[in-house]
């Protein structure tokens, strides 16, 4: 069962009510008062249980991202670099050829 907010105010209401109520043939007991807040106490530790979850796998994955974009940024400074040092020989090679060479004409 999932508790929030909106649950647990509806059921405190509906128990003040019960308390309310003046002409009921019974009040409610200590240890149905007790059942009833450990219920919603149950509620609201399974709720956090499940938010501590979330903080823990969201905390893991924003590591694993931040790692990934540092590799990334690392790939990208490489492929600058490759392409910088691809362009500097193929224009270096031109050169050398059109000296040795000069052009060609078919």
């Amino acid at each position: 069962m999932s508790w929030n907010l909106k649950t647990v105010v509806g059921s405190t209401a509906v128990l003040m009510a019960a308390f309310a109520c003046a002409g009921c043939s019974s009040t409610p007991t200590l240890g149905d008062m007790m059942s009833s807040h450990g219920k919603v106490a149950d509620g609201l530790g399974d709720d956090w249980s499940r938010g501590q979850a979330m903080v823990k796998k969201g905390t893991k994955l924003k590591t694993e991202s931040e790692k990934l974009i540092a590799k990334g940024q690392s790939k990208e400074e490489e492929a600058e670099r490759l392409l910088a040092e691809g362009q500097q020989l193929q224009q270096a090679t031109q050169v050398a050829f059109k000296q040795q060479f000069g052009t060609l004409q078919q």
